[in-house]
């Protein structure tokens, strides 16, 4: 179990990484609010996985 839940968290880091990077390129707003809530559901399960 510890395993599948420090590969999750890897892969969130690695999303977040990923689409913290895109918002810097983004010019459409309608794409850019959907990267920021994916940024910010990742956010809740990375936060809820830490305790």
């Amino acid at each position: 179990m510890m395993v599948a839940i420090g590969n999750l968290r890897a892969s969130l880091l690695h999303r977040l990484r990923e689409l913290t990077a895109a918002l810097e390129e983004e010019r459409d707003l309608d794409m850019l609010k959907k990267q920021l809530d994916c940024l910010e559901g990742l956010l809740r399960v990375f936060r809820s996985l830490q305790g």
